[in-house]
């Protein structure tokens, strides 16, 4: 069954690139995030670091399909924390309403495990659980300064390699979409906060969390802090956790007529 619906997520996602390079062969876009911080967080808060990490996002735009790698990794030991590589594909939106489909494929997010070798002595490993997650995602258009997404995403792993390892799990994201505010005629501000529900082998947890980006005003490099709080759950990981860090953003739009 699994296979069935890895095999018609790809052909989706295949027929939606190339429907894109059909309708538009000329638009095309870049961008880049580097995030340095003082406390590696997932939304998930049995997948965070709580240590200093790196976090890298690249994204290449060819009309209304992306590729998205993330990578995350953590500073300290210089060893993988974390590798997404995301596909989306936006299909036609109306002046108030907007699809998307998405999936990661593969999720690979890395565990620490200590184990006992031949020779009595304990050693450690970092194992990778992999997993294939779906995302459709609807938004909703209130105004120019305000829009609201549902995000729901589905996944299952590609493997099992541990007992401790969560055979399945989904999460839906309500997240408002608000537009950058102005402080001053040198500094902005954007603020991303979202509510959500995340269930893992039938534990859940209801969760509030935020990213809010601070600096001037074309420049690119901005003070970050991102805070997740649960709510109410049966889930591990911490309650509460929060972070502190330093951005770099670059995008560029290349438009060929």
């Amino acid at each position: 069954m699994k296979n069935r619906h890895l095999i018609l997520l790809v052909l989706l996602l295949n027929f939606a690139y190339v429907f894109s390079q059909e309708e538009n062969k000329n638009s095309y876009a870049i961008s880049a995030n580097i995030n340095l911080n003082n406390n590696g967080i997932s939304w998930i808060p049995v997948y965070s670091l709580e240590k200093p990490s790196i976090i890298t996002d690249f994204k290449l735009t060819i009309n209304n399909f992306s590729i998205n790698p993330r990578f995350r990794f953590d500073i300290e030991d210089l060893q993988p924390w974390n590798i997404d590589i995301y596909l989306n594909y936006k299909f036609k939106q109306k002046k108030t309403f907007a699809f998307e489909l998405g999936t990661l494929l593969p999720a690979a997010t890395f565990q620490q495990f200590s184990f006992e070798n031949d020779s009595g002595l304990t050693e450690s490993r970092l194992t990778p659980w992999m997993y294939v997650f779906i995302n459709p995602k609807v938004t909703i258009n209130i105004n120019s300064n305000l829009k609201f997404r549902i995000s729901y995403f589905e996944g299952f792993p590609t493997k099992i390699v541990s007992e401790y390892q969560p055979k399945n799990g989904r999460t839906i994201f309500i997240q408002p979409l608000i537009k950058k505010i102005s402080v001053n005629q040198k500094i902005d501000l954007l603020w991303m906060p979202q509510l959500y529900l995340t269930t893992f082998n039938g534990d859940k947890g209801y969760y509030f969390s935020q990213n809010i980006f601070i600096g001037f005003k074309n420049f690119p490099i901005k003070i970050s802090t991102s805070l997740n709080k649960a709510i109410e759950t049966e889930l591990r990981g911490k309650k509460f956790d929060w972070n502190i860090g330093l951005s770099y953003n670059f995008s560029k739009k290349l438009i060929e007529k």
